[in-house]
């Protein structure tokens, strides 16, 4: 395989991924406007972060069934206080309870985007002079 063959498959598979999230987002945006938030749910616990690494969860019982939802640090505190109630959405298709903005969030999208275009850039400049050789004489 040469070298532009395989910087050009990692921007292929780059864009692609990020064509995946953009359509997640998307989907999450779509639902959130078209339906109402969930009301009718038991909230079973909740695990707020206390290191960086960690993620906050909630574990709720909704139409018979047991979901984790995961939030924002700061909204986890406040839901812990009662001081505010989260806006809760449910994907049908996938069976999945998600907090407003969070079935996939945007910041995501530009996660995947920044390595798709910033990988192959940086392997064009790197191995110019290489482009007609194979990838095992890297």
């Amino acid at each position: 395989m040469k070298i532009i063959h395989l910087l050009l498959l990692v921007f292929i598979i780059g864009v692609a991924l990020t064509v995946y999230t953009g359509r997640r987002y998307l989907k999450g945006l779509k639902i959130e406007s078209t339906t109402a938030p969930i009301m009718n749910y038991q909230q079973l616990d909740i695990q707020c972060a206390t290191h960086i690494r960690d993620a906050s969860s909630m574990q709720i019982f909704f139409d018979g069934q047991s979901y984790t939802v995961m939030l924002s640090d700061g909204l986890c505190e406040e839901i812990r206080e009662n001081t505010v109630a989260p806006k809760l959405f449910y994907d049908q298709e996938k069976d999945v309870v998600f907090h407003e903005g969070h079935l996939m969030p945007k910041v995501y999208i530009f996660l995947s985007l920044f390595p798709a275009i910033l990988l192959p850039l940086l392997g064009f400049i790197v191995y110019r002079k290489e482009l007609n050789k194979s990838v095992s004489s890297m």
